[in-house]
């Protein structure tokens, strides 16, 4: 039974789940823990400003790629699905609280406990909560809108994310950082999903591959191009690295696209995939990402030439994976055995 609920599900986009949470972790690696290499690094260390500079342009589509799966799929509330996800992150919050205590690393106390379980502080859990709640709405609106409407509608939200997102940033859109792209990106998912765009559907996955690697060559070209002609300009670079740059969406949907087209069954990928929302968990936790992750990272960079670094850096990737599925499937027992209490009167799962 469990192994026929596993092959349920699409692997080619179960694959893509998997893939963009370590992508997280990869831009975390990189981007979050050194910031944009300055004009002066990339005169002293030019091998590894390039490598960082290439790592986060293959890796910024991260986020944008798990909303995309949302939007593909169609998030449709229930009391349960709800339950789970709170359920989720709370677990995570909990077991790595008393986890630093057990081991010395946080003395205990109330304001410690209420301040390290405060999963709303960061970003992404509550708009994507938001998203969440607001998806029946989106997808009745993709299913009846006429499709003049639709299209209409995706192309304000684009202008209005790349205007007042993108350039400016007014309205608190930072960047890609709010609902407002989550809903755009899950309009986008939706609509091709639900409304097949007859030259997209086209495409082979490997003309969509290409896209996504033009788009990472186009984010080098502005890079060096601001680095030979215009030195000044690299300050500003950082705005081509976040979620809302045409770039980075463009780049997104083709790399979605690709996994679409894929067409295979895999219990263990589908396995995996169904704990890829514990990697995000597991290694954003504050005292996690603030005292360990991100000092390793820089006494790695300092230590070791930039192959070494990289090296370290997948099997650091690829431990962190391992460590939060395993500890998943502790919440997944834990889970099944309180289940039942969100289960409707109808049986409703």
């Amino acid at each position: 039974m469990a192994n026929d609920k596993l092959l349920s599900r699409q692997s080619g986009m179960e694959l893509l789940r998997i893939i963009a949470m370590l992508l997280v972790v990869i831009v975390h690696t990189d981007y979050y823990t050194f910031g944009a290499p300055t004009y002066d690094y990339m005169q002293s260390n030019p091998y590894k400003a390039f490598a960082m500079y290439l790592v986060d342009s293959i890796a910024i589509i991260c986020v944008n790629c798990f909303v995309f799966i949302s939007g593909w799929f169609g998030i449709r509330p229930k009391r349960k699905s709800f339950a789970n996800l709170l359920f989720q992150i709370v677990f995570f919050n909990l077991l790595l609280y008393f986890g630093y205590v057990a081991l010395g690393k946080q003395p205990f106390s109330i304001m410690s406990f209420v301040s390290h379980c405060n999963f709303l502080e960061h970003w992404f859990i509550p708009t994507y909560i938001a998203l969440f709640f607001i998806a029946p709405m989106l997808n009745i609106f993709v299913e009846k809108a006429d499709k003049a409407t639709l299209r209409n509608v995706i192309v304000a939200l684009a202008v209005l994310e790349l205007i007042l997102g993108w350039t400016v940033d007014y309205l608190h859109i930072k960047g890609g950082y709010s609902l407002l792209s989550f809903i755009l990106i899950y309009l986008v998912a939706r609509t091709l999903k639900s409304r097949p765009i007859g030259f997209i559907e086209r495409m082979s996955k490997w003309q969509l591959m290409g896209i996504y690697a033009l788009c990472v060559g186009a984010n080098m070209a502005i890079v060096y191009g601001s680095y030979f002609c215009y030195p000044a300009g690299i300050s500003h670079i950082g705005r081509f690295f976040n979620y809302a740059s045409p770039i980075v969406l463009v780049a997104s949907f083709a790399f979605c696209l690709f996994f679409t087209k894929l067409r295979f069954k895999s219990v263990a990928i589908n396995w995996i995939a169904a704990s890829a929302f514990a990697i995000y968990l597991f290694h954003t936790d504050r005292l996690f990402l603030d005292r360990f992750f991100v000092d390793f990272c820089r006494s790695q960079l300092e230590a070791n030439n930039i192959y070494v670094f990289s090296l370290i850096m997948v099997g650091f990737v690829l431990a962190i994976a391992a460590v939060s599925i395993l500890l998943d499937q502790l919440r997944i027992l834990v889970w099944r055995l309180i289940a039942p209490i969100f289960d409707s009167k109808k049986g409703e799962q």
